[in-house]
């Protein structure tokens, strides 16, 4: 990541600024983006400077406002002049259930959830493209499992998770788009959970304690590419057996939650699977016993 510029939306607390700790200490340049929380956006700024001089800058938007989100790219581009990564971070949260939602929420949960990230993607794809960056979005387990009383919050992440894999596709082979989930790890400050909700959030996670900021790590923009594997230079013939590619390379684009939608697609099917299909997907050939074997000559009549 040394020399790298990343802008990161969100970054002042929470998650966005662990995120941004981790990716300055990798050696990137960041343009934190904040709302309303000045205080904490210049306190970090002035700590991670002080460790690297002039490695970040301050940019302040509210990402409701449509007309001032292709300004992130631009100042970002205009200060460090260039853009290697974006991460969507921002997000809001906070209750809607049914019977209670107007269309303020509406505007306020899917507009800073679902709607920002799109059209600030949109903005950054250019710089991207030059020079073969990668977008993370931030998303959450609740796309997939809904939480109650958050109806419009689990709509957003779920649109998340699909905007992700369309701009993978859209922005493919120059820029790859990938999205993290991470599980339970910092509360809402307005204490919405009591600890018996929290220990029963806790209690379906696979190792059963609460997870850490520094545990959403945004590894996605540290993968290599194909063109990288090998340097500057052309890839080596694939006949040379010392200078064959690893055989688990990152694949240009992917979504984070690919694999476990997979796997639970996969075990459905092999749940329902009849014996002949398991026998296939052992590599054996299924042995119809009920028909007897084909040969030629064999009478029409036994063929049916």
């Amino acid at each position: 990541m040394q020399g790298k510029v990343v802008l990161v939306t969100g970054g002042a607390k929470r998650v966005g600024a662990a995120i941004c700790r981790r990716l300055h200490a990798a050696g990137a340049n960041l343009m934190l983006h904040y709302r309303a929380s000045a205080g904490e956006a210049r306190l970090l700024q002035a700590e991670l400077n002080h460790q690297r001089k002039d490695s970040v800058a301050l940019i302040q938007a509210d990402l409701l406002d449509l007309g001032k989100l292709p300004s992130l790219v631009d100042q970002t581009v205009q200060t460090f002049g260039r853009l290697d990564a974006l991460v969507n971070n921002a997000a809001t949260f906070y209750q809607t259930p049914i019977g209670e939602i107007a269309a303020e929420d509406w505007e306020n949960l899917i507009g800073a959830d679902l709607r920002a990230p799109l059209f600030i993607a949109q903005a950054a794809a250019p710089a991207l493209k030059k020079t073969q960056g990668s977008i993370v979005n931030i998303t959450d387990i609740h796309a997939e499992r809904p939480l109650k009383n958050y109806v419009l919050y689990s709509v957003a992440k779920a649109g998340l998770v699909g905007l992700t894999r369309s701009l993978a596709r859209e922005l493919a082979p120059e820029v790859r788009v990938n999205a993290v989930a991470p599980g339970p790890i910092l509360w809402p400050d307005d204490e919405a959970f009591d600890e018996l909700s929290r220990q029963r959030i806790i209690s379906h996670t696979p190792l059963r304690r609460e997870g850490t900021p520094e545990d959403s790590r945004c590894e996605f923009i540290r993968t290599r590419r194909w063109p990288n594997e090998f340097g500057p230079t052309k890839p080596p013939a694939m006949s040379d057996p010392k200078r064959l590619p690893p055989k688990r390379r990152a694949a240009p684009c992917t979504v984070a939650a690919r694999p476990v939608l997979r796997a639970v697609r996969d075990k459905g099917r092999r749940f329902h699977a009849s014996p002949a299909r398991r026998e296939r997907a052992r590599g054996n050939r299924p042995m119809n016993r009920m028909r007897p074997p084909r040969w030629p000559g064999h009478p029409p009549a036994l063929r049916a």
